[in-house]
């Protein structure tokens, strides 16, 4: 068994302190190394720069040498008896995807911290959770708490003390925590669930736990009668003014989120923060099944048990495993009657604008997208939307095209739900990987519908999804829209420094293009008249499509003038509708689709 450490020693200099005790390490030198990726955010993050100091002793408390054999790994000398290293990691990014400490509370995924012995990440782990002995921080005095995403084994009252972990990769999948802890707890289907945050924020826990309960049974419903695949679940809800998103792991999720994500006490309405809020739980929690349990081939550990943590894993079924699950998140609060079928239109219009409005789907598929998804989604600049598309957008669309196409061609007697039921019948509940190619036979095999054409043109064709189409075999309309009546610069402008018009993205073959504009740009007048973010709009609607304008700008240093011819504003903008006639067939496929059976 491994055996690991872990304390917030140092909160006033943002710096854990790990240790690791290896009982039989290799003969000839044990290799250990940090992870370059955080699993489910796919970027290389390169965690090992963090790590300020490491040492490593033997079983007689001997110094043993180790040498450097890249950024993040290192071998230990061989040595008598059991190897032990000890290291410090600097955290200071508070997100779910690294590692964050200070007086006020800290938090860390298990990639971010965990040194892995290569060749023994299939042993068993037990894990200590020491609290802190800083004098600028009294963990008792503070109430400070601790949580982490494992079993416990021998853990008090306040969180601290001995957990268990199945393996390395299950250690590194569990996030911890400690400060001021609150929490609640409610039961799905015989399984307790904890909601617990840190940061100010007082709301009406009795409604959340509610309306959780309800979100969650939807999804567990998903996958059929039977009780979540897990002993315990943890919502970890990190509560600042300024963040939002979320990590899923196999027993919980961490949640960055505002203050008015939460229900209010005695609001009976639903606000649109508490809606995403929500939808984000669900995302999360559906991720339990899709991502953590049914996933591709290439997030699998190698035979020996080694994980695919040293570069990056490529596949191309992200949008299967973020797109189907985006698809899903909304719409089982709209079955869990949590949302309004109004609102879920609303949500799902506003989906199909954001493609609509990304001139990259034209250029990149989203087999491509998901390949590229370390490169293009996560490191994003101005020019993405011309260049790019999101799997999670275009792949939520492509699930909702899919799932009507399954529904229509079978008679409405298979949908997608009861693909994703077949996943976790085939793959999930057998801990095996989906291959990256041969997904679309297996699809036809266990549907009885062919589906290759839509395959074909939603994955690897970067023409637009047949969405008017879809929408009518639900009996709806989409109708589209400029979203605006002024004249368009061909530009997104953001707010600068002082309210100043700054340009974001300058769309391809528009106006600003042309123009010469560039991101960045600082737009100061307009005809000679000042132009701010705040009044830009304005004097936009004081002309017509057509006319050429008089634009000075700063590029950094340099003030340049140019002419703008100005656009029609294109239409983006989706809208989705009941239609005022529909057929039977189509009312009773929205009826059964959507859950709401009094529409």
């Amino acid at each position: 068994m491994l055996q690991y450490r872990v304390s917030p020693v140092h909160p006033e200099a943002r710096e854990y302190a790990l240790e690791l005790t290896i009982p039989q390490p290799h003969p000839d030198g044990q290799v250990v190394a940090m992870a370059a990726w955080t699993p489910g955010s796919y970027m290389v993050r390169d965690h090992a720069r963090h790590v300020t100091w490491i040492e490593a002793v033997d079983g007689y408390g001997q110094a043993v040498e180790l040498t450097w054999l890249d950024k993040q790994s290192w071998r230990a000398a061989p040595c008598a008896g059991a190897l032990t290293l000890r290291w410090r990691v600097h955290a200071h990014e508070l997100s779910v995807r690294t590692a964050h400490l200070d007086s006020l509370w800290g938090f860390a995924d298990g990639a971010a911290l965990w040194l892995r012995p290569l060749g023994l990440e299939y042993l068993p782990c037990q894990v200590e959770v020491q609290r802190s002995v800083s004098a600028v921080v009294d963990a008792g005095a503070q109430g400070w708490r601790a949580t982490i995403m494992l079993a416990p084994d021998r853990v008090d009252a306040h969180g601290y003390g001995v957990y268990a972990a199945e393996n390395v990769e299950a250690l590194l999948d569990a996030p911890l925590a400690f400060g001021a802890l609150r929490e609640l707890s409610f039961s799905v289907r015989g399984v307790v669930h904890r909601f617990a945050w840190l940061g100010r924020v007082e709301f009406d826990s009795a409604r959340l736990a509610a309306d959780l309960v309800r979100a969650c049974e939807a999804v567990v419903g998903l996958f059929g009668p039977a009780p979540p695949p897990f002993e315990r679940y943890l919502f970890l809800a990190l509560v600042t003014t300024d963040g939002y998103g979320g990590l899923e792991h196999r027993e919980g999720t961490a949640l960055l989120c505002r203050p008015e994500h939460f229900p209010r006490v005695g609001e009976a309405a639903s606000t649109p923060a508490y809606r995403e809020f929500l939808g984000l739980c669900a995302h999360e929690y559906l991720h339990a099944w899709l991502v953590k349990r049914i996933r591709p081939t290439a997030f699998m550990p190698q035979l020996d048990g080694r994980l695919p943590l040293e570069a990056e894993a490529y596949t191309c079924l992200l949008w299967l495993f973020e797109g189907v699950t985006s698809y899903y998140d909304d719409l089982l609060l709209l079955r869990a009657g949590l949302i309004s079928f109004t609102e879920y239109l609303d949500t799902l219009s506003s989906t199909i604008s954001r493609v609509q409005r990304t001139p990259g789907r034209e250029r990149l598929t989203l087999e491509q997208a998901s390949l590229t998804a370390w490169t293009r989604l996560y490191k994003a600049d101005e020019n993405t939307p011309n260049a790019s598309i999101s799997y999670y957008t275009k792949g939520a669309l492509f699930a909702w095209v899919l799932d009507i196409e399954l529904r229509r061609r079978s008679a409405d007697r298979i949908s997608l739900d009861d693909v994703l039921r077949a996943l976790w019948r085939d793959f999930g509940l057998h801990g095996h990987g989906v291959p990256e190619y041969g997904l679309e036979a297996w699809v036809t095999a266990v549907t009885g519908v062919n589906l290759d054409d839509v395959f074909t043109a939603g994955l690897r064709g970067c023409e637009d999804l047949p969405l008017v189409a879809t929408a009518a075999a639900l009996g709806l309309s989409l109708q589209w829209s400029a979203g605006q009546d002024a004249p368009w610069l061909g530009a997104d402008v953001r707010a600068g420094a002082q309210g100043a018009a700054v340009l974001g993205t300058v769309y391809r073959d528009s106006a600003a293009e042309w123009a010469g504009l560039a991101p960045q740009d600082e737009l100061l007048a307009l005809d000679g008249l000042r132009v701010s973010r705040a009044n830009l709009e304005g004097l936009l609607r004081r002309y017509r499509v057509g006319d050429v304008v008089e634009l000075h700008v700063f590029r950094r240093d340099e003030l340049l003038s140019m002419s703008l011819s100005l656009q029609k504003p294109p239409k983006t903008q989706a809208g989705l509708q009941r239609m005022q006639i529909a057929d039977a067939q189509p009312l009773a496929r929205l009826r059964a689709w959507s859950g709401v059976g009094s529409i």
